[in-house]
């Protein structure tokens, strides 16, 4: 009994914890949590899990709202998915907004720099660079047979 008796009284404790923690995670979540509000027609970008891992999630869009199924649920319109209405939280939902396109143009410019050698290992177009191997006016084992024009 006495094993028992330890084991009721922890289980009340860890009880009275877990309530006292999610008290504090819900003051927090109310705290900072803001309320989005979406119309239908709206495009937003949805966060969807990508490929095999349901860990890896990505922003995708824009899907277009289809109607408001809850108080926080919401009716998105996939045309490019297997299933083309998806019923999602808002925590999964953010407005997408358009990109101004009509600024004016942007230019793309090359600039190339010359470089002036520092040193002989840089060659000039079309200069073969000889390995030390073959070189023959530093290496001392030179055949004393050849003459230097060979």
């Amino acid at each position: 009994f006495p094993v028992c008796l330890s084991f009721v009284v922890c289980r009340r404790q860890v009880k009275d914890h877990m309530q006292k923690v999610q008290h504090k995670q819900k003051l927090w979540y109310d705290k900072h949590a803001r309320e989005r509000e979406l119309k239908t027609g709206q495009k937003v970008l949805v966060l969807l899990p990508t490929g095999p891992s349901k860990l890896l999630a990505k922003w995708q869009g824009p899907y277009m709202v289809g109607r408001k199924t809850g108080p926080v649920t919401y009716e998105i319109i996939c045309p490019d998915k297997q299933k083309s209405k998806q019923v999602l939280h808002v925590n999964l939902l953010k407005e997408y907004h358009e990109r101004n396109v009509s600024g004016p143009a942007v230019k793309q410019i090359l600039m190339v720099q010359e470089l002036q050698p520092e040193d002989s290992s840089i060659l000039e177009v079309g200069e073969e660079k000889m390995s030390p191997s073959r070189d023959t006016t530093t290496s001392k084992a030179a055949p004393d047979h050849l003459t230097e024009e060979q």
